[in-house]
């Protein structure tokens, strides 16, 4: 008998430690993200104020950089139309249990690669 005591005691103690381990895990890792919970609307507005029409593919670089956001460029010179983009993310934006959000950003650029416009849109990627 107090062996089966001490046995469901421990099994209850490991299983409140896993529980606490993860709850810490999960507070740290929202600290640690450099954005926090962001909407589509607030990255559409700081763009607007610091990457005018017209930014060199350069800046909008740099300004990706400063800010943490991973980015691509992309040029495709296909018939008849040239394309120059920028394509950036920033992950995990907002997190409702099962779903987390990214926001994703399209710069497209003119053949002297300046900016011309720019999309963001929140996607859906999962647990």
């Amino acid at each position: 008998m107090r062996r089966r005591y001490f046995i469901l005691a421990g099994t209850a103690v490991a299983v409140a430690a896993v529980i606490a381990l993860a709850a810490l895990a999960g507070a740290v890792y929202q600290r640690i993200k450099p954005w926090g919970r962001i909407a589509p609307a607030q990255v559409e507005t700081e763009i607007r104020d610091h990457l005018p029409s017209g930014s060199s593919r350069a800046e909008v670089a740099a300004y990706l950089d400063h800010k943490g956001i991973e980015h691509s460029y992309i040029s495709d010179n296909s018939y008849p139309q040239k394309h120059n983009y920028e394509v950036a993310i920033m992950r995990n934006t907002a997190f409702q249990s099962p779903i987390r959000t990214d926001i994703q950003i399209y710069f497209n650029f003119d053949a002297d690669l300046r900016l011309v416009s720019y999309s963001v849109k929140e996607i859906y990627t999962g647990p």
